[in-house]
């Protein structure tokens, strides 16, 4: 009876230890140094210390940064801009009218008047009015949160190449790598940045995961968690 009470005392110990160290985990903190912690010393005691220790500077920039990612969507949502329509000086003169009510920043102003004006405009990523191009690009997306998903759960955290070759095909220029960031928070409501950091601990891994946002200036090369955009 008394080895009953002891492993079922030692099992509740071992579930409480769990539960602090996936808050931890929410909270950006080592889950594995939570768990060490909460064993020695006890669940209560640990808890404890991660309420004091609060969000990581990792975690508190991933909330910055959703917010941000939230606040472009709705801006873009609001934009309404027809990218096809013969009168390009109409959509422009649209556009300052959102910037001028401040729904919209100067620099996302100059991207789209740049789309805008482009003249390789059949090739162009944003216009998605063609559903076999629209489903094209959905597909693509699935497929990186699906590869990306599979590489935060494998244990051994292998490298996977196949998510450096769709985001490679995927943003070949700013305004496209800009576009599949949006597109794929209205997707998931997940920050892909963020997503990918989250993939490996290997500084290594993290710079070829974040290998395009780097080239485009959305990350720094030398620091990758340092956000530019």
């Amino acid at each position: 009876m008394e080895a009953f009470v002891f492993f079922f005392y030692i099992l509740v110990w071992i579930v409480l230890c769990i539960l602090v160290s996936s808050a931890a985990k929410r909270k950006g903190r080592d889950e594995i140094s939570y768990f060490i912690l909460s064993f020695l010393l006890s669940p209560l005691i640990a808890f404890l210390i991660l309420l004091i220790a609060g969000d990581s500077e990792s975690k508190k920039n991933e909330m910055i940064n959703k917010n941000i990612l939230i606040k472009k969507s709705e801006n873009i949502s609001q934009m309404n801009i027809d990218y096809n329509s013969s009168s390009t000086l109409e959509s422009i003169n649209k556009l300052g009218k959102l910037l001028d009510k401040g729904y919209i920043t100067k620099e996302e102003f100059e991207i789209e008047k740049r789309k805008l004006l482009s003249t390789k405009s059949n090739l162009n990523i944003y216009k998605v009015d063609d559903k076999a191009i629209e489903f094209q690009l959905n597909r693509s997306i699935e497929l990186l949160y699906i590869e990306i998903e599979k590489s935060t759960k494998n244990v051994w955290r292998v490298f996977n190449n196949r998510i450096v070759i769709i985001l490679t095909e995927l943003c070949d220029t700013e305004e496209k790598t800009e576009f599949v960031i949006l597109k794929f928070y209205n997707l998931y409501k997940e920050d892909l940045i963020e997503k990918l950091k989250g993939i490996s601990s290997q500084f290594d891994d993290i710079q070829k995961y974040l290998s395009v946002f780097i080239k485009f200036g959305f990350v720094e090369d030398k620091y990758p968690h340092n956000r530019l955009k």
